[in-house]
């Protein structure tokens, strides 16, 4: 089966109150069963993101949430880097 790149990246920032905050780079990684979890801390908020890829399939997803003792509210901006290639 023949693969295709549609969204080649996520540009990944957080927005509290009135800042945004780009996500940057994991401050650690944890293996979830065969999936890794990535932690980041943003805005004085804790996220988790998981990535996967469906068996036999050519669809990939990932999953964000906020850590639970979050006090305030928090936006996910997720704007996506599209493109086209086999």
């Amino acid at each position: 089966m023949a693969r295709t790149v549609l969204v080649a990246a996520l540009e990944e920032s957080v927005v509290t109150e009135d800042r945004v905050t780009p996500l940057g780079g994991p401050v650690a990684v944890v293996l979830t069963g065969r999936r890794p979890v990535f932690s980041y801390e943003a805005g004085g908020v804790r996220l988790y993101k998981t990535v996967w890829m469906a068996h036999g399939r050519n669809t990939t997803y990932v999953r964000y949430a906020v850590e639970a003792e979050a006090a305030r509210s928090v936006t996910l901006r997720l704007v996506p880097l599209v493109t086209e290639r086999d």
